[in-house]
């Protein structure tokens, strides 16, 4: 290590806690010593761009969102995540986690929501007018995957009111699987035909 060390900021004790997570298990995660992952936090040693990449792929997320240049730190957005209206909490709680987001933390008027590394935030709180005509796309790489799987689910029969439509190709170039969870928050499950997209993005389904 260099006497003169180039402070540049990071996220990772946000993010190891956020995860439950104690300096040696992230350690032992990503092949590191407990002291070399004390101190990143401290901003006392840069790691190597392998070790970069290991903690990203441990906590999930871009690994530009971890660690934040010395001229950005200050100003760089850290995250963006909308908040969804629920007009019955535990209810919507129980849908979103069934369809396949993981909740990350909740208190009794907002809870985290993930799936693969995208984020939102369930309110307890509700404007019908607000709710009904509140969006959300989900681009994914297969929606017959997502379509079998919420039908097995037999959401319509357990959540009466939602509305659930197979996988359609749209005029826009889209193949849209259409979804409103128990609130009236209409979701696009959508994805890109391969002729038209590269690598269209690809969020895992919870077993």
């Amino acid at each position: 290590m260099s006497d003169k060390v180039t402070r540049v900021g990071n996220r990772i004790r946000e993010l190891r806690t956020r995860a439950a997570l104690s300096q040696q298990q992230l350690a032992e995660r990503v092949g590191a010593t407990r002291q070399t992952i004390n101190a990143i936090e401290l901003e006392k040693y840069l790691p190597t761009l392998e070790l970069a990449f290991k903690l990203a792929h441990t906590f999930d997320v871009p690994i530009d969102t971890i660690f934040l240049h010395p001229d950005r730190r200050f100003s760089s957005v850290l995250d963006l995540k909308t908040f969804i209206p629920a007009r019955d909490f535990a209810l919507s709680r129980a849908f979103y986690r069934e369809i396949g987001f993981h909740e990350n933390s909740a208190t009794t008027e907002v809870a985290e929501f993930q799936c693969g590394s995208f984020r939102f935030l369930l309110q307890n709180y509700y404007v019908q007018e607000f709710a009904a005509s509140f969006m959300m796309q989900l681009l994914v790489a297969d929606t017959s995957a997502w379509w079998s799987r919420l039908m097995n689910l037999d959401l319509p029969q357990r959540y009466p009111g939602i509305m659930l439509r197979a996988p359609t190709m749209q005029p826009w170039g889209l193949k849209i699987l259409y979804l409103s969870d128990p609130s009236g928050v209409l979701w696009h499950i959508a994805e890109k035909p391969a002729e038209i997209s590269a690598r269209p993005v690809s969020l895992e389904l919870k077993a």
